[in-house]
């Protein structure tokens, strides 16, 4: 476990969690405004818009509990750097895209790096910070967030007008790249990661659901939507089942049934 930082170095820490809370959803408000200009340029129908955005939250939810396992076990520095290059390389290929395939496909790479990035953004804060100042940088980690989303539009549509839905996409390497200047440099090196090891089954089974879900409710309005809808109803029972069993779960039901302040 590592030790509570001094708090030069845990401000510089926050900094760089609190920026890379803001980029991510940026990008997703952002590219909302700019989906008519997408769709026009690579000639892309409504159906295949609609998974422009889709597909990077997709990958970013299903990967988010297990990266989140992962980083505990073999290092949350280390997720978080490969995070975000993942996140920074594939908005370059994302901006360099021919055709909405080409796009997607890097959306939902983009959205596996984002996945690293919030799932060891916020254990890195409180591993830095002692418990009586923990709420406070949280708070201003969440506030990131919500600047990304409520400044996404506005400052996306400018981008837009002025440069073309690519310039958002570009956006992301400056600020990926100053990102991953100020980690190497200040977030602490990793410590011994924690006991145990990756719940593979679990990570499968909530995945699927969490996709079985997303899918089945953009095609809910036919059979195959509303089965998927039902499958994966049935992949969460069974996720249930098998994170109550399982020596090592990658998410502890029991903080949920056992403890009620946490689960208000």
């Amino acid at each position: 476990m590592n030790m509570p930082a001094r708090p030069r170095a845990g401000a510089a820490i926050l900094a760089v969690t609190t920026l890379s809370a803001f980029i991510t959803p940026f990008l997703g408000s952002s590219v909302n405004v700019a989906l008519p200009s997408i769709g026009r340029d690579l000639s892309l129908g409504a159906v295949a818009l609609t998974w422009v955005n889709t597909s990077y939250m997709l990958a970013s939810a299903m990967l988010l509990l297990p990266f989140g396992r992962m980083a505990d076990l073999h290092g949350r520095r280390r997720f978080f750097i490969l995070g975000t290059w993942l996140f920074t390389l594939f908005s370059v290929l994302a901006a360099l895209a021919p055709n909405g395939t080409w796009l997607i496909a890097a959306r939902v790479l983009q959205g596996a790096g984002s996945g690293m990035v919030f799932s060891t953004g916020a254990a890195l804060l409180t591993s830095a910070y002692p418990p009586g100042e923990r709420g406070k940088v949280l708070g201003l980690n969440v506030t990131g967030v919500y600047l990304g989303l409520t400044l996404g539009p506005v400052l996306g549509g400018f981008l837009v007008q002025a440069a073309g839905w690519r310039s958002i996409l570009w956006l992301n390497l400056p600020l990926g790249l100053l990102i991953l200047a100020m980690a190497h440099r200040h977030l602490p090196a990793d410590g011994k990661g924690a006991p145990g090891r990756v719940d593979v089954p679990g990570s499968v089974l909530f995945s699927a659901a969490l996709g079985c879900l997303v899918i089945g409710f953009s095609t809910v309005s036919g059979a195959t939507g509303r089965f998927l809808v039902l499958l994966s109803a049935l992949f969460f029972i069974l996720f249930a089942v098998w994170e109550r069993r399982v020596k090592d779960p990658m998410m502890d039901l029991r903080l949920l049934t056992a403890n009620r302040a946490f689960l208000f």
